[in-house]
């Protein structure tokens, strides 16, 4: 349970003030995504567990590869690889993935109502897109898939005429066959052979403040990413931001350090009670729901965020566009015919 309430409410009004800025850059995962009507971690594992079962029967101790890999992404690629051919496993991908309705609308209304710059996504789904088209409100979407988007992304980012762009940074279920992320091969590819990929992920930590929503810091390689931008920016970087649940037997003090020393995130708690079933996620709504109608209040005065990290200077945020800018324009796109 939260043992310093005072400190998760003064991390929740520092999210507020940055909110207000217009410069925050959502990150969102499967906890976001359960909203929109998809399985959480353990659902889609069970379904995956599944296929597999029913693919290769006795030939795969299915039980045995879930019990020695309790961490999410890794189970999900052992079993995906059970599958034999990747167009079997991408095949299950989207289809547990394809377009579902929300199990509570309103909860990506009021996500959506947050003044974000621009959202990245770590999740397949497209229920963002269509929760933006549903309220016809303006906005791209872009995927790790394309080079060419990426740098896109990268010129356009900082222009207010520039539409809110959607970016799923693991690639979307209506990408070509072959691009979406899902092998330990196409993790490597993206976060160790794709230089233009992880200078972009450096860049937006560097540069922008980042809201992690439904977000469980359980891929290792985003995770270093995000390690690695702290060790090179330091006390200088921006301060992020995340939305957390914590158990009932959960330390919030262990995990606030945690989070501020590893990632340079200042984290707003909410708790979660177990129900029997996983934990009960209410919170988190209502979190969501009170920041929403907070930001709503016109004219409301915007308070100076005084939580743990040294925000940089007006002056350094412009040397650091200086810096993107040149950064981008060092880096050669691809072909013309790159596919879109």
């Amino acid at each position: 349970m939260i043992s310093d309430p005072g400190r998760n409410s003064r991390a929740q009004q520092a999210l507020i003030a940055a909110l207000q800025t217009g410069r925050t850059m959502a990150v969102t995962g499967a906890g976001l995504s359960w909203w929109a009507g998809y399985p959480t971690w353990r659902e889609l594992i069970a379904h995956l567990a599944d296929a597999v079962r029913d693919r290769r029967g006795a030939e795969v101790n299915v039980d045995l590869i879930v019990e020695n890999n309790q961490n999410p992404l890794h189970c999900l690629q052992k079993l995906g690889a059970e599958l034999v051919q990747r167009s079997a496993f991408e095949e299950f991908i989207r289809t547990e993935f394809r377009p579902v309705p929300p199990r509570d609308p309103s909860v990506l209304g009021a996500f959506l109502n947050l003044p974000f710059h621009h959202i990245a996504t770590l999740n397949f789904e497209e229920s963002l897109e269509r929760a933006h088209s549903a309220l016809g409100r303006p906005f791209g979407s872009t995927s790790s898939a394309n080079a060419y988007e990426i740098v896109d992304f990268l010129r356009k980012m900082n222009e207010p005429s520039h539409p809110r762009q959607i970016f799923h940074l693991h690639g979307k279920v209506s990408d070509p066959q072959g691009r979406i992320i899902l092998t330990e091969d196409d993790y490597s590819g993206l976060y160790h052979r794709n230089p233009l990929f992880t200078r972009m992920l450096w860049l937006l930590a560097a540069s922008r403040t980042l809201v992690f929503f439904g977000f469980g810091f359980t891929d290792p390689d985003f995770v270093r990413s995000l390690e690695d931008a702290r060790r090179d920016i330091g006390v200088y970087g921006n301060c992020h931001y995340a939305v957390i649940p914590l158990g009932q037997n959960d330390n919030d003090v262990e995990r606030r350090n945690h989070f501020h020393n590893s990632f340079l995130i200042e984290p707003i708690f909410y708790e979660a009670a177990n129900n029997g079933d996983g934990h009960d996620h209410d919170g988190f709504v209502t979190l969501l729901r009170n920041i929403s109608e907070t930001l709503s209040v016109p004219e409301r005065a915007v308070a100076t965020p005084a939580i743990l990290a040294v925000a940089p200077e007006a002056g350094d945020l412009q040397i650091i566009e200086r810096l993107a800018e040149r950064f981008v324009q060092r880096v050669d796109p691809g072909d013309v015919d790159v596919p879109r």
